[in-house]
């Protein structure tokens, strides 16, 4: 097997190639640190100490946890971390645990940390171009651009609206390994508030001041279907959420915390709204739970509202379609969500004036995880949607933006006082079982669990709605019944 070369194999340059490839954000970098984390480990010239203090410094495992269970080292070969361990270093948990403790507690050689890139600023553009190809017709190919526009230096104006674009800075293909870090980071920050995952919630100062201040922003919207499920259609969960890491999985600065209002979308898959037979209903299911989304949102006094494309993504979709049929269901889709989105707006009144309504998400200039067309068509089709609408003055698009590092933005321009929940609000496409799903979860049989998804990455990046999520789930698993336990929540307050 094939390794990289490490001069003297000393503990100071294995850590410095880490950083670098780690830095790189190149594909493939995290099979390279496997790669060379393995060469640690077999080193007979490298101490069980030094294997230690590089476990501890990069976080392989963090408050007894390791960061993955097994070592990917391309070309189908991989080893189980625990194994290698105790073969190499005969190292077993008790052992490695007790020996990263001592280490992590002690004061580590300093080591160069990451440099965040500056923050891109974003343009305003005109509404006749809106930064993104135009809907084209099925059957047809969508022009590529040669040249990618940079945009200017110009600060965020929030009173562009009126299907205005304000091009975002794109969806970065995160290397996993730095996603993964992050969840650990994450899960230890709720261990010290006694809100660990796999254990039943046993509070600690710091757990009941998060408590106490922000847990009044906890709030059950019920709909109309009494089910089974956790969250049943139509129910609306609102937590309060305040962001640590950045679409590039970052940190980054926050002041004040908004709203994230979850709510499961129809699968039109299960459903098979394919078929034209079952469309109606369907149908008829997403807009009511628009509906029951929106007036949450309005409800919690948000005047910032954000959708991340709702309801697209893997709720819609359906390898066995053709694009044509998906192309007619995507029409369908947006219609709804739009008649929705101006029968509530007709519905508030005075209430809804001053709301504004951004649509943010991909649309295949710079995000990778699936196939260009799907997160184009699903652009295109909610722009020619949103146009037809009442209220399109109140809503502006905002291709290539992550909605919660824009809902971070937007609610930091409050002045607030301690425990006050800025009037930002997330709509977030949520699991009917769980609550930001297994976001808790890492690499499992080669690859990582919903690398993609903006619930659970929204959880990875958000310590304060892990740990909310935790208490209304009550564990990894949902226990009893989603309402009860928010009423729990209160009068822990």
């Amino acid at each position: 097997m094939d390794y990289i070369p490490v001069k003297g194999n000393t503990l100071s340059t294995c850590m410095q190639k880490w950083d670098e490839n780690l830095n790189s954000h190149v594909k493939g970098s995290r099979i390279e640190n496997w790669k060379l984390f393995h060469k640690v480990v077999t080193d007979k010239n490298i101490s069980n100490e030094d294997v230690c203090r590089f476990m501890a410094e990069k976080k392989i495992v963090v408050s007894g946890r390791m960061m993955t269970d097994t070592l990917i080292l391309g070309n189908n070969k991989s080893v189980v971390i625990s194994k290698l361990l105790e073969d190499h270093r005969k190292l077993d948990k008790k052992t490695l645990e007790a020996s990263i403790s001592k280490i992590s507690a002690s004061a580590l050689p300093a080591q160069p940390s990451r440099q965040l890139p500056p923050t891109p600023q974003i343009a305003n553009q005109n509404s006749s171009t809106i930064g993104m190809p135009k809907p084209t017709k099925v059957g047809t190919t969508t022009p590529v651009a040669t040249t990618k526009q940079k945009p200017v230096a110009k600060p965020y104006d929030a009173k562009t609206f009126g299907l205005n674009a304000v091009q975002g800075p794109g969806f970065p293909d995160v290397d996993p390994t730095i996603k993964d870090q992050v969840r650990l980071e994450t899960l230890s920050t709720l261990d010290k508030w006694g809100m660990n995952i796999d254990q039943p919630t046993n509070l600690t100062t710091s757990g009941k001041a998060l408590i106490s201040t922000y847990g009044h922003a906890v709030k059950f919207y019920p709909g109309k279907i009494q089910g089974k499920k956790f969250i049943n259609p139509g129910d609306v969960v609102q937590t309060p959420m305040l962001m640590t890491h950045d679409e590039k999985f970052q940190p980054m600065k926050a002041t004040n915390a908004f709203y994230m209002h979850s709510t499961p979308a129809p699968n039109a898959k299960s459903c098979n709204a394919i078929d034209p037979t079952n469309r109606p209903k369907y149908l008829k299911e997403m807009k009511d739970t628009v509906k029951s989304g929106l007036e949450a949102q309005i409800a919690s006094g948000s005047k910032h509202v954000l959708w991340n494309y709702f309801g697209m993504g893997a709720f819609l979709r359906d390898k066995n379609a053709s694009r044509e049929d998906m192309y007619h269901l995507r029409q369908d889709i947006t219609r709804v969500i739009v008649e929705a989105f101006d029968e509530v707006m007709t519905k508030v009144g005075a209430k809804g004036k001053d709301v504004k309504f951004y649509l943010t998400g991909p649309t295949g200039e710079s995000f990778t995880a699936d196939k260009e067309e799907e997160p184009k068509d699903n652009y295109n089709a909610f722009v020619l949607a949103f146009a037809n609408s009442a209220f399109k003055n109140n809503v502006q698009l905002c291709p290539e933006t992550d909605a919660f590092v824009l809902a971070q933005q937007l609610a930091d321009k409050h002045k607030l006082k301690p425990g006050q929940i800025a009037p930002v609000s997330v709509m977030n496409a949520a699991d009917p079982y769980l609550l930001g799903n297994h976001w808790f979860d890492g690499f499992k049989n080669g690859r990582f669990n919903a690398n993609y998804a903006i619930d659970e990455n929204g959880h990875r990046r958000s310590p304060m709605a892990g740990a909310f999520a935790k208490e209304i789930n009550g564990g990894k698993k949902a226990q009893g019944n989603c309402k009860a336990n928010i009423d729990a929540i209160h009068k822990m307050v």
